[in-house]
C-alpha cells in the first residue's frame, strides 16, 4: 500500500499510540509518523494488562536509527498533556523518545491536538520537560512549516527562502518563553498589523 501511495507522487502518513505502532509504520516505510508513543491511553483497554508498565511507548536505538536512516519524520503531538494531570505522568515517556530521536537525527517537527494552543503550547510543554534543548525545539517549529508545505522555502534563511518570519523581543534559545513576545510579524516581505 505505501509503495503504491510513493509510486503516485503521495506521501504517506501514519497516526500511532505504541512503540509497536510507531516500529511497524516506519518498517512499512510511512513517510510521516503522527504522534510519538505517548500513552494517551493506557491499561487493559488497550490490552496491556499491567497499566504501569512505561515499556509499549518507550521507542528503542534501534527504532530511532531505523527512522533516521530513513528519513521519516515524527510529529511531537504531545502538548495535550499539559492540561490533563493523568497524561502528565507520563512525562518519563516523552522525555524518552525526544531525547533518544533527537540524538539519532530524526526529522521531528511539532504538532498539536490542542487548537487553543497550538504549536507555541507544544513548544512550552516539550520546553518544560528539559529532554532536548531550547535549540532543538526551535529547529523543529522551522521543520514543521518545511514538512507542511515541502515545495516552498519555508523555515529557513537565504536566498530564495519566502520573505514571511517573526520578530521576537528576546532571544528564545535563551529563554522559550520569548516565542509570546512578538515584537514584528511579516508575511510575504510585508510587515503585518
Amino acid at each position: 500500500m505505501v509503495d503504491r501511495a510513493h509510486a503516485s507522487g503521495l506521501r504517506v502518513s501514519a497516526h500511532v499510540e505504541t512503540a509497536a505502532d510507531f516500529r511497524l509504520a516506519v518498517r512499512s516505510g510511512v513517510d510521516i509518523v503522527a504522534h510519538m508513543p505517548a500513552a494517551w491511553q493506557v491499561g487493559p483497554r488497550l490490552g496491556f494488562a499491567d497499566s504501569t508498565s512505561l515499556e509499549p511507548w518507550l521507542l528503542t536505538d534501534a527504532d530511532a536509527a531505523l527512522a533516521s536512516a530513513r528519513g521519516t519524520w515524527v510529529i511531537t503531538t504531545l502538548g495535550k498533556a499539559a492540561a490533563d494531570p493523568q497524561l502528565a505522568s507520563y512525562a518519563t515517556i516523552y522525555r524518552h523518545n525526544l531525547r533518544l530521536l533527537e540524538s539519532r537525527g530524526v526529522r521531528i517537527a511539532l504538532g498539536s491536538d490542542g487548537a487553543e494552543e497550538g504549536i507555541p503550547g507544544e513548544i512550552r510543554f516539550i520546553a518544560s520537560l528539559g529532554a532536548v534543548d531550547n535549540a532543538a525545539i526551535l529547529r523543529a517549529a522551522a521543520r514543521t512549516a518545511r514538512l507542511i508545505y515541502p515545495t516552498r522555502a519555508l523555515g529557513q534563511l537565504g536566498d530564495g527562502a519566502d520573505a514571511s518570519f517573526l520578530v521576537l523581543d528576546g532571544d528564545p534559545v535563551a529563554d522559550i518563553r520569548a516565542i509570546d513576545r512578538i515584537a514584528l510579524r511579516v508575511k510575504d516581505g510585508r510587515a503585518l498589523p
